[in-house]
């Protein structure tokens, strides 16, 4: 017992030295209490406060008109939404969950009207929300790269063109010079330049290669020209690389026409709620109409 005993104590002790440990245990005993004497708070307290912070009590303070503090309030929340800058990726899923939010956190100023609205701005929205994540990684993948994919694709077709359009003939290489060391030693180096690309350069590599063959007709056989000239892959390759290309930019500029979309929806959503905050306005300094 008395070894029990020690240990009890011994754990006590490390259990004291945690001051984190001790805080939490007394936030938990006081929440224990608060909980537990609740009910006999609202029994024992003025009708008034029990009536305000019973949790089953039926309010209809959700129905009453909104106070000049609360449009006012409402108002700054649309500004700061209408002054949001321009952002094709932000205005079709933030800035319309900003404005839902607003739409929500003033029941009493928008009413009916408000539901409605964001009702309506949810459905049209909802695929987009959705798919923001995805929509988001292409767009800050594609914006930065375009320039270097459009200076990628102007090189691949100008070599394109240039190797479509050599031929293959001896009258290519003046009669004084042909098979000089000079001329093979450049097409040496030439071939191993283009060797030298990565394998990703196919359609590259492929180009220069028909042209190097051409221009150097007494290193390189008709027959070497035949096989390169005959090979269709590249050319499949090529249109792949445009149809892709085609597809990404197609893409990217649906974002920033969906995005300009939703963001004229939002500014009339706004201008709508501007109406009923005024209509509001209207109502509340007229006051109540005097009985007949």
């Amino acid at each position: 017992m008395s070894e029990a005993n020690s240990n009890s104590r011994l754990a006590w002790a490390r259990f004291k030295r945690h001051r984190t440990a001790v805080a939490s245990a007394w936030f938990l005993v006081l929440l224990l209490i608060t909980v537990l004497a609740w009910p006999l708070v609202l029994k024992t307290s003025g009708p008034a406060f029990a009536q305000m912070h019973d949790p089953n009590h039926l309010s209809d303070a959700q129905f009453a008109p909104p106070t000049i503090h609360r449009m006012a309030e409402a108002e700054y929340r649309l500004e700061e939404l209408a002054a949001q800058p321009v952002d094709a990726l932000r205005d079709q899923d933030e800035r319309v969950l900003d404005q839902l939010t607003v739409i929500t956190d003033f029941p009493e100023v928008f009413g009916n009207v408000g539901y409605f609205l964001a009702a309506e701005i949810m459905n049209a929205a909802r695929n987009n929300i959705q798919t923001a994540e995805f929509r988001r990684a292409f767009f800050r993948e594609y914006e930065p790269m375009m320039p270097g994919i459009r200076d990628y694709l102007r090189r691949a077709a100008n070599l394109r063109r240039r190797g479509l359009a050599v031929k293959y003939s001896q009258k290519n290489v003046p009669p004084s010079q042909w098979g000089s060391p000079e001329r093979r030693a450049a097409a040496k180096e030439q071939m191993e330049l283009v060797q030298g690309l990565a394998d990703s350069y196919v359609m590259e590599k492929f180009w220069r290669t028909i042209e190097i063959v051409c221009s150097y007709p007494d290193f390189f056989t008709k027959e070497q020209y035949d096989q390169l000239a005959t090979r269709r892959g590249i050319e499949q390759a090529w249109k792949a690389h445009l149809a892709k290309a085609r597809q990404d930019l197609t893409y990217y500029k649906s974002i920033l026409h969906t995005g300009a979309l939703f963001r004229q929806m939002v500014d009339s959503a706004i201008e709508v709620l501007r109406t009923v905050i005024r209509e509001k306005r209207k109502e509340t300094s007229a006051g109540p109409e005097p009985p007949s």
